[in-house]
């Protein structure tokens, strides 16, 4: 069974202490493309407002102040 609409790629690095980043990669799918951007947008800020985020039921709690430190790669493709 196959999904048509885009599938989003996210590459989060996640910076738990100055030197130690961890890297993780979130790939979901959606329907269309306005719903794929709102829930980038909430990925987003989620890192940058409450230090954490979350990996499906995996969440990560960031030291403070280290969300506005994370960086997030983003990239979609098309499905059909």
């Amino acid at each position: 069974m196959s999904i048509k609409g885009f599938q989003m790629m996210m590459q989060v690095h996640v910076p738990i202490t100055e030197n130690h980043v961890i890297s993780r990669n979130i790939v979901r799918n959606y329907g269309d493309r306005e719903e794929m951007e709102m829930e980038m947008i909430n990925y987003i800020n989620n890192i940058r407002e409450n230090d954490q985020i979350g990996f499906g039921d995996d969440i990560i709690f960031l030291p403070s102040g280290m969300g506005k430190k994370t960086i997030v790669e983003f990239t979609y493709k098309v499905v059909d």
